[in-house]
């Protein structure tokens, strides 16, 4: 009669335990949410950077030269179409407050047509909120092969030794960062993409389509280098700045 008695007690007292023990979970697991997503929000100080243009230094090659006119694209959408997507980059690291120059012409029109009385009153935006910025990236695509085609067994392509019936592409990209002030460069720094038909070096994770003017290299190993090589900048500004810069 007794063990009868005591076994649902005991099984009561369990519950209670567990349901106790649950709650508690509960209540902690919100905080320890917003500790992670707070973890993931909030990553320091920012400095502030625009980005400049990225010149090409390779139109005087055979091979580039053949490749753009081959799909009758001018080689300074190419640096513009990566100057693009440094930006991007660059924005996503979260380290930078990313300030637009190149599309400057349109935002002084913009605050110039509030004097022209044809826009409707308190809509306009003032002028005189332009944010000054503290470094300015420019760079050059100093190495671009878009298809480099190896022979069996090995050959000498352009300079570059390739595998047998690999499709390669490299780019390299020069970059400096620049104090807006002193003019001093804080930054100098040189990358290399390299990608095959095999894969490529360095996995830069998900990306949206490229820009219209790289759109013809899409879905080849010059695409996988042109994002590798991106990548490996924006890494290496987020690294290569100095400190005392990041104060936003």
């Amino acid at each position: 009669m007794k063990k009868a008695v005591i076994a649902p007690l005991v099984a009561l007292s369990l519950l209670a335990i567990l349901v106790i023990c649950l709650r508690s979970g509960l209540a902690a697991s919100p905080s320890s949410a917003a500790q992670t997503s707070k973890a993931k929000t909030a990553p320091g100080p920012r400095a502030r950077i625009s980005v400049a243009e990225i010149k090409d230094r390779t139109a005087q090659g055979g091979v580039s030269t053949h490749w753009m006119d081959r799909f009758g694209i001018p080689w300074r959408d190419i640096g513009e179409g990566m100057r693009e997507m440094l930006v991007t980059a660059l924005f996503q690291t979260r380290r930078f407050q990313l300030l637009e120059r190149d599309l400057l012409p349109e935002i002084l029109k913009e605050q110039d047509m509030a004097g022209t009385g044809r826009v409707e009153p308190g809509t306009a935006p003032a002028t005189g909120g332009i944010i000054g910025t503290d470094l300015i990236v420019t760079g050059a695509v100093t190495e671009f092969i878009a298809d480099a085609f190896g022979a069996k067994g090995a050959a000498d392509a352009w300079g570059t030794q390739v595998d047998a019936s690999v499709n390669k592409g490299y780019v390299g990209l020069s970059i400096r960062v620049i104090d807006a002030k002193t003019s001093q460069v804080v930054v100098a720094t040189y990358v290399m993409g390299k990608a095959s038909n095999y894969g490529f070096e360095a996995q830069p994770g998900p990306e949206a389509k490229l820009p219209v003017s790289l759109a013809v290299f899409a879905r080849t190993p010059a695409e996988r280098a042109i994002r590798s090589a991106i990548k490996k900048a924006a890494e290496d500004i987020v690294g290569m700045v100095p400190k005392t810069y990041f104060k936003y």
